[in-house]
C-alpha cells in the first residue's frame, strides 16, 4: 500500500494498522525492557501498572464501540460531548499499549506517532461533519470540545443506537485489546523469569482461555456479519422504505473499507482501474452518465468533473451507507453528482436516458439470472452510441492474470468464480450485445469491457 495512501485513508484503515504493527512491536519492546516495573517494584505493582493499561485500552474500544453504533448525522449522543469520538478512542487505545511495554522510548515513539495522525484525523473529521451538520455545525463546533468529553453537554440521540453494527464494526478492536493484553502479560513472566515455556503459572491457562473465547466470540461476528442481516450503522430518512429488494449481495458492514479493500485486490492500481473506466466511457461535456453500483462515489464523481455543469451524472446502489458516502464526497468535492438508492436489475429510468452507462465491481455481486437482467437493463436506459462499460473480475488472460485470481476463488461468495470463467462474456452474447472491447486489464483479470449501442 503506498505512504500516500496511508495518510489519505480513513479511520478505519488506522485501525487495520494497529494489530499488524503495534502488536508485534510492542512485544519487541517489552522483551527488550526487562520488564522494568516488576524489576525496580515487584510482581504486584507491575499487576496494578498492567491493569491500568489494559483498562484504558479497554475504555478507549467502548469510546470507539459509542462511536461505531451513534448515528452521525447529527450533534447529539457521544457527539454531543465530544467532537472526535473514534480519535479519542485509538488514543485512549494506544495509550493503553504504550503505557503496558513499561518501556519510555515506545511510549514517546506512540506519543509523536498520535501527534502525527491527530492532525489529519481532525481535519478530516470536522470537514465530515460540517458537511452533514450544515448550519448547525459552527455553534456545535464552538460548545463541543476536541478530545476531552464534556460531559455536562450529553444531548439524548434522538435515533436508536445501532448495536449490531457497532459490534460488527468494533469488535476487531476488542479483540486486539485482548490479545495484547494476553501476550503482553505472557512475555512479561517470560522474560522476568516468573515462568518458563515448562513451569506455567497458575493464572496462564485464565489468560489462554480469554483468548480462545474471544477468537470463538470473533468468529460468530464474522459469520454473522456475513451471513445474517445487513444494516447500515448510517442511518438515512429513506433508508428503509426506499432501498429496493435485491437479491445481489449488499456490503453494509463494509461499506467504509470497500474503497481500501478494492484498492488492495487490485495491487494498488484502483486510482488506474477508475481512470481507464472513464476512459473508455469517452465522456464529453454535457453527456448524461449512469453510474450502477455507485458504491463510495468515487468514479462518479471523476464524472462529474468531466461532462460539467451542463451534463448529468447519477450513482445508483442498494446499500444506504454507499449512498452516504457518495454523497458526502460530492459535497466535498463541490461537483454535481446525483446518488438514489435502487438495483441494477430495475433501473428506475425510460428508455434511452443515458449517453453512458458504467459499473465497476457491481457484477460479481449478483447471481447469474441477476446479472443477466441488470445487463439488460442497462442497456435499455442507454440512448443511440451510448457507451456500457463494465469493469469486474474477468476470465485471466494470462498466467499472471491467473495466479492473482486464486485468491478471489476463495471469495466468501459463489459469485465471483463464475466470473473468472467468462460469464460476463457470456451473457453479453447471450443477449446479441456485440463483442465488447477489452479497453484496458489489470493484473491480468481485471478487465474494462465497452461496447457501443448501434
Amino acid at each position: 500500500m503506498p505512504i500516500r495512501t496511508l495518510f489519505s485513508s480513513r479511520d478505519s484503515d488506522w485501525r487495520l494498522l494497529l494489530p499488524l504493527g503495534l502488536l508485534p512491536l510492542s512485544l519487541l519492546a517489552v522483551y527488550d525492557s526487562g520488564a522494568q516495573v516488576q524489576s525496580l517494584f515487584g510482581k504486584t505493582m507491575e499487576d496494578v501498572w498492567q491493569a491500568v493499561s489494559i483498562a484504558a485500552a479497554v475504555l478507549g474500544v467502548m469510546v470507539r464501540f459509542l462511536a461505531a453504533g451513534s448515528q452521525t448525522d447529527r450533534p447529539d449522543g457521544v457527539y454531543s460531548v465530544v467532537r472526535h469520538p473514534a480519535v479519542l478512542g485509538n488514543l485512549l487505545i494506544l495509550a493503553g499499549v504504550a503505557l503496558g511495554t513499561q518501556v519510555w522510548w515506545f511510549t514517546l515513539i506512540a506519543g509523536l506517532s498520535f501527534a502525527i495522525y491527530y492532525e489529519h484525523a481532525a481535519a478530516r473529521s470536522d470537514a465530515a461533519r460540517r458537511q452533514v451538520f450544515g448550519e448547525r455545525y459552527e455553534d456545535w463546533a464552538a460548545r463541543t470540545p476536541a478530545l476531552l468529553p464534556a460531559f455536562g453537554l450529553w444531548k439524548t440521540p434522538e435515533r436508536p443506537f445501532a448495536w449490531s453494527a457497532a459490534l460488527a464494526r468494533e469488535f476487531g478492536a476488542l479483540y486486539f485489546v485482548v490479545a495484547y493484553s494476553v501476550l503482553m502479560e505472557i512475555s512479561v513472566d517470560l522474560r522476568t523469569g516468573y515462568a518458563t515455556p515448562g513451569n506455567w503459572p497458575a493464572d496462564w491457562p485464565y489468560y489462554f482461555g480469554t483468548l480462545f473465547v474471544a477468537t470463538l466470540c470473533g468468529a460468530a461476528v464474522l459469520v454473522g456479519t456475513r451471513l445474517g442481516p445487513r444494516t447500515s450503522s448510517v442511518a438515512s430518512p429513506a433508508v428503509a422504505p426506499a432501498v429496493p429488494a435485491t437479491r445481489g449481495i449488499r456490503v453494509d458492514g463494509r461499506a467504509r473499507l470497500v474503497d481500501t479493500l478494492e484498492n488492495l485486490i487490485s495491487g494498488g492500481q484502483q486510482e488506474a482501474i477508475l481512470r481507464a473506466t472513464l476512459d473508455a466511457a469517452s465522456l464529453s461535456p454535457g453527456d448524461r452518465m449512469l453510474d450502477v453500483g455507485c458504491g463510495t462515489g468515487k468514479l462518479a464523481v471523476s464524472a462529474a468533473r468531466r461532462v460539467g455543469a451542463s451534463g448529468t451524472v447519477i450513482g445508483l446502489d442498494a446499500t444506504p451507507a454507499m449512498i452516504d458516502l457518495a454523497t458526502a464526497r460530492a459535497r466535498a468535492a463541490n461537483v454535481r453528482a446525483e446518488f438514489r438508492y435502487g438495483v441494477g436489475e430495475a433501473l428506475p429510468f425510460p428508455n434511452a436516458s443515458f449517453d453512458v452507462v458504467t459499473s465497476t465491481y457491481f457484477f460479481h455481486h449478483l447471481p447469474g439470472d441477476i446479472k443477466a437482467e441488470a445487463l439488460r437493463e442497462m442497456w435499455d436506459v442507454l440512448g443511440p452510441g451510448g457507451r456500457l462499460v463494465i469493469t469486474d473480475y474477468g476470465k485471466p488472460r494470462s498466467l499472471l492474470g491467473y495466479i492473482a485470481s486464486i485468491p478471489m476463488r476463495f471469495d466468501f461468495h459463489e459469485y465471483v468464480r463464475p466470473q473468472l470463467r467468462g460469464e460476463l462474456e457470456e451473457l453479453i452474447a447471450d443477449a446479441n450485445l456485440g463483442e465488447p472491447e477489452v479497453t484496458a486489464s489489470f493484473l491480468g483479470y481485471i478487465n474494462v469491457l465497452r461496447l457501443v449501442k448501434k
